[in-house]
């Protein structure tokens, strides 16, 4: 049987300059081929590591890397994997067959260059703004610059024939969704919940700067609203809390300049001010810090949606994604007319 065992020192071997997209799948076909044909011509390879899949997604990959063979390489990663939010998940060690953790970081072990990047299913590039993010990353690493460089996305919601903002948690990525330079000490390890991305020593050599929004999320324009592969009870419960008191805006209308500002007072007015500050952000590169990214995202929010081409970034994609309405048909799709909450419900644990 294939050795699916994970361990540190496969990132240690010599890889080529560039960057690897990695990609964990399970049951991803509805946005699977428009994820990965949108952002193609951003990296030197996309690894493709699926498991437990019912739906089209092993065919699709198929055909695709038969296009792209230089670029797209897949993997079947045949061990059982317990999910996330999972009983079984919390008791399981990150160095086991059947954590996701040992998922994602046999997958990473696979990255023939020297930088990775995680890409999930339901992710579309913004192209303006991810041209711009990868030379940026491309160019650090020529120079020896090396950081660890995050970015975010917009979460979108609603029909999928005209899908919206969700205005109750608009901006996803403030963990894992970074480019990183892979090496033995940076790998996934097993949290109660979630996997994590762990740096060992590399935390305090590398680092952290902003890219901006890059990518549209489209999680939640999935059936089960993006929660089919969590494990009963959590499914059902983050359907029913992701309905409940559900808000949509456009793009044009998460644009304006008060809508902005709502953001902002959701952060602090106060503490926003005082981080725009030259001579605060002096002190703090002094001292070896920066502004947290939930603040680099508010400075540099306006421009990064003005770079949005919603008919090229996201109608050209979605037009061709079939998407099969299984779990709408049992939880109906309904907007509330309360007041807007931008902050993620304690209950909800994915996003």
């Amino acid at each position: 049987m294939q050795d699916f065992l994970f361990r540190p020192q496969q990132l240690a071997s010599p890889r080529l300059p560039g960057i690897s997209a990695v990609m964990r799948i399970k049951n991803g076909a509805e946005f699977l081929e428009a994820t990965i044909r949108s952002h193609l011509v951003y990296f030197d390879e996309i690894v493709a590591c699926y498991n437990d899949c019912t739906d089209q997604t092993a065919q699709i990959l198929t055909q695709l890397a038969t296009e792209f063979p230089d670029k797209i390489r897949i993997f079947h990663y045949e061990p059982q994997v317990h999910p996330i939010l999972s009983t079984a998940h919390a008791s399981t060690a990150t160095f086991c067959l059947h954590s996701m953790a040992n998922y994602y970081n046999y997958a990473l072990a696979q990255c023939r260059y020297q930088l990775a990047v995680k890409l999930d299913d339901d992710h579309l590039a913004i192209a303006a703004n991810m041209s711009r993010a990868v030379a940026t990353v491309r160019a650090a690493s020529a120079a020896g610059r090396m950081a660890l460089f995050r970015f975010s996305g917009l979460n979108l919601a609603g029909n999928l024939a005209a899908p919206q903002v969700y205005r109750n948690c608009p901006l996803v990525g403030t963990g894992d969704i970074m480019f990183f330079p892979i090496h033995p000490e940076i790998f996934f390890v097993q949290a109660e919940k979630f996997e994590t991305l762990q740096f060992g020593r590399q935390k305090a050599l590398l680092p952290k700067r902003y890219l901006g929004v890059l990518y549209c999320h489209l999680k939640h324009l999935k059936a089960d609203y993006g929660f089919a592969n969590l494990a009963e009870p959590a499914r059902s419960q983050h359907c029913r809390q992701y309905l409940h008191g559900l808000q949509l805006q456009s793009l044009q209308q998460f644009c304006t300049a008060a809508t902005q500002q709502e953001l902002i007072q959701d952060y602090g007015l106060p503490v926003f001010w005082l981080r725009q500050q030259p001579w605060f952000k002096w002190v703090l590169r002094r001292v070896g810090k920066e502004n947290p990214l939930r603040m680099q995202r508010l400075e540099t929010l306006s421009a990064d949606l003005a770079a949005i081409n919603w008919q090229q970034d996201v109608l050209h994609w979605l037009s061709g994604a079939a998407t099969t309405m299984t779990v709408h048909q049992r939880y109906p799709l309904q907007t509330s007319t309360r007041p807007v909450r931008s902050a993620w419900s304690d209950r909800m644990l994915v996003s």
